[in-house]
């Protein structure tokens, strides 16, 4: 399975009827929970054994797509990509203008509003001095007058709206850097976003919830597939992704009762903080 056949196919259940939604759901469930089952870490080493001991203190640690946080994090990385290519952009057309802070085109916008002549601001001059020769009967006449230069008049508006467009895109690709950190970033966090996304779709509810969704975070979503629903929950909406993780979870947690796992903390049963064992338990 790929994720662009998944988010096709939620993008379809949401426009279905609610009998055929259903339908659709559960496979779409079923692929996601096959597909986060096949990234795991399957092989045995004392390497293995070491990256999963730093994995269970730092769930950021190793980078890997076995331990779920690769495609996130590779998300993460083209996003800050793009926001140092904005900002050398920036930096590019300060040295070509010759200002001395990136805040050019609030300056250049002021000088505009204030009516300030290139003499002040030596940058993209609107008057030049032309000069002209013709002939008169017995010498050539030279005569130097002021002429308008239109082409650095539409330079500078141009360069204006390419820095306002340039900082705008800067910030909104900062704040959602920020706000997929703040997400992602924390355990409780995470726990946080699968909460919101199962509220409100039937899932049966008990005192052990709190405990069955750590688990189920950190030892079958993680963050990769997480970061696939939130990105579901962002281009099909929110009833169809909680209807998909409503099932993923219901069935983890109906599968590890049958498999003998119990309610407490993690940890409690060796067997069943080890995450690798955990999937195998769940697709018994």
């Amino acid at each position: 399975y790929c994720l662009s056949f998944i988010a096709v196919s939620a993008r379809e259940a949401s426009l279905l009827s609610p009998a055929r939604r259903a339908e659709r759901v559960d496979e779409l469930a079923t692929c996601l929970a096959d597909l986060l089952v096949a990234s795991r870490e399957y092989r045995q080493g004392r390497a293995v054994k070491w990256a999963t001991a730093v994995h269970r203190c730092l769930p950021w640690c190793p980078i890997s797509k076995r331990f779920g946080n690769y495609t996130f994090v590779m998300y993460l990385v083209t996003k800050l990509a793009g926001l140092a290519v904005l900002l050398l952009q920036l930096e590019l057309m300060r040295q070509f203008l010759g200002f001395q802070s990136l805040s050019y085109g609030a300056e250049l916008m002021r000088n505009i509003t204030m009516g300030l002549d290139w003499e002040i601001t030596m940058v993209l001059p609107r008057l030049g001095a032309c000069r002209f020769s013709f002939p008169d009967r017995t010498s050539v006449i030279s005569i130097t007058p002021y002429c308008t230069i239109s082409s650095n008049i539409f330079t500078e508006k141009v360069y204006i709206i390419l820095w306002f467009y340039f900082v705008l895109a800067a910030i909104v690709n900062s704040a959602s850097i920020l706000l997929w950190l703040r997400r992602f970033l924390l355990t409780r966090s995470r726990c946080q976003c699968l909460r919101s996304l199962i509220r409100g779709c039937g899932c049966p509810r008990t005192d052990q919830d709190e405990t069955w969704l750590e688990r189920f975070e950190f030892e079958f979503i993680r963050i990769d597939g997480l970061f696939f629903l939130w990105m579901i929950r962002l281009n099909c909406g929110h009833i169809v992704t909680g209807e998909i993780v409503r099932n993923i979870f219901c069935d983890f947690v109906r599968k590890m009762e049958r498999s003998g796992g119990s309610g407490g903390a993690r940890g409690a049963e060796a067997s069943l903080t080890d995450s690798t064992v955990a999937t195998e338990q769940y697709h018994l």
